[in-house]
């Protein structure tokens, strides 16, 4: 799987204003997109945030179980 974001909307020339070049060219166009279009952006952030604490915390349980912890 790959994520593209809203390359395909800039691409294929819908009205979708992009980020200055200096943003562009150090890969923070995401902060001009989340500032611009909070409500989506916050949405689709905080999903990811909470999914990738989800696998993290089930990783560290899985981990914890087997090995002990030293005190």
């Amino acid at each position: 799987m790959i994520a593209v974001g809203a390359a395909f909307k800039f691409y294929s020339g819908m009205d979708v204003k992009r980020a200055p070049k200096w943003m562009v060219r150090i890969y923070l166009e995401f902060i001009y997109r989340l500032f611009f279009e909070p409500k989506k952006q916050l949405k689709r952030c905080g999903w990811i945030v909470y999914t990738l604490l989800k696998i993290f915390m089930k990783h560290g349980e899985e981990n914890a179980g087997g090995k002990g912890l030293a005190t």
